[in-house]
């Protein structure tokens, strides 16, 4: 009957399938998506797999369930679908939905790496790095990092930035870390915005600038990050590129020793 329906309406392909169905799901008829998905991932749409893969682990028009998430989400991925693949990898990466396993999580995201997916080459740059599942590799580490920066993704910016200050995998480079830290900063990453900002007060591969590195500081505070805290709070207690307030300081590293 559901074939009938969609040959009816010129919705045959799998693809217009697919197209159908995210359709329904933005309109919040989850279990008429659920319907068109199951319709378009049995003709093998990847795609359609990983949609069931979301909806069964989300418990959205369907029974929350695990080993649907884990089923559709593998055939997704052996599908070619590069999300899929990256969610496959990430979950033998941290070992909460799936069994940790280092050598599965990088075959996964080795192939969606390959497709260009800029969270799994960081993550694979990270495998590559500390030799889980793949022999370490500390320039193949460096390519992926690379490459996941040139993406655009926070996370690879942050991870090429410290590799070029620290010099893994390369030379050490403070000018190139300092203009990686900033787009990552630029981005919201509270690590990102805390090291740039250090860089700025030491004048670190760039002229040193304290009003610039406390408003950076600031910002990663603002993220809750500790570290931030407490140099914000020793710029405050200077009057260091900032109006000096003690109380402020204080604060500052009472809510730092909190965490």
């Amino acid at each position: 009957m559901l074939k009938r329906i969609l040959l009816t309406f010129g919705l045959g392909m799998p693809g217009k399938v697919f197209g159908r169905a995210s359709e329904m799901l933005a309109a919040g008829d989850h279990a008429g998506a659920v319907s068109l998905f199951e319709s378009a991932a049995s003709r093998g749409h990847a795609g359609a797999m990983y949609a069931l893969a979301r909806l069964h682990g989300r418990g959205e028009g369907v029974p929350p369930d695990p080993s649907k998430w884990a089923m559709w989400l593998s055939r997704a991925a052996e599908g070619g679908d590069a999300e899929a693949r990256f969610t496959l990898g990430s979950a033998y990466y941290s070992g909460k939905s799936l069994p940790r396993d280092f050598e599965r999580s990088a075959f996964w995201l080795q192939r969606a790496a390959e497709q260009q997916h800029a969270g799994a080459c960081a993550t694979l740059g990270i495998l590559w790095e500390n030799g889980q599942g793949v022999p370490k590799d500390l320039r193949r580490a460096f390519a992926w990092q690379q490459r996941a920066a040139e993406l655009g993704i926070a996370v690879g910016q942050y991870n090429l930035a410290r590799m070029y200050s620290s010099g893994i995998g390369t030379a050490a480079d403070d000018r190139s870390a300092v203009a990686w830290y900033r787009k990552a900063a630029e981005q919201g990453d509270a690590d990102a915005q805390f090291n740039y900002a250090r860089h700025l007060l030491r004048g670190q591969g760039l002229q040193g600038d304290a009003a610039a590195a406390s408003s950076w500081f600031q910002k990663a505070a603002g993220q809750d990050h500790a570290l931030a805290k407490i140099y914000l709070a020793g710029l405050l207690a200077d009057g260091n590129g900032i109006d000096q307030d003690f109380e402020q300081a204080k604060s500052l590293l009472d809510q730092a020793a909190a965490r």
